[in-house]
């Protein structure tokens, strides 16, 4: 409840009097002015910096919500621009073992030349890119 209404009428009167009567020795400092400017500049400049925090909140919410919403779209490119998983490579390895084409180690070294684009020619020098 406000102050207002717990008061009489009666009651109220009299301190709209005191307060009437005290105006002539009730005097602002010389600093009330600036000091109640600076302080609503700092509340001001307070309000805007969590403003401003609030947006950029906002705007990365939207930017991650854009992208897992995307994600299907350009989920599809990761498959052509990732590299194999370890286990496909030693699978790749071992078949490569199996077919007597090499043994294990080199076909390590096989199914990383086949996946970068490289291909050794039977003088033992590479060529790259082909």
């Amino acid at each position: 409840m406000s102050e207002r209404s717990q008061l009489s009428d009666a009651e109220m009167e009299e301190l709209e009097q005191r307060i009437f009567s005290a105006r002539n020795y009730v005097v602002p400092s010389r600093e009330l002015r600036p000091g109640t400017i600076e302080l609503t500049k700092e509340s001001l400049s307070r309000t805007r910096q969590a403003r401003r925090l609030g947006l950029a909140a906002i705007c990365c919410f939207a930017l991650w919500f854009a992208l897992m919403m995307s994600a299907p779209i350009w989920g599809g490119w990761r498959n052509r621009i990732s590299a194999p998983f370890s286990a496909e490579i030693q699978q790749a390895a071992h078949e490569l073992q199996a077919k007597g084409a090499c043994d294990a180690h080199w076909g390590l070294v096989e199914v990383f030349s086949r996946i970068r684009g490289v291909s050794h020619k039977s003088d033992g020098t590479q060529d790259f890119g082909s």
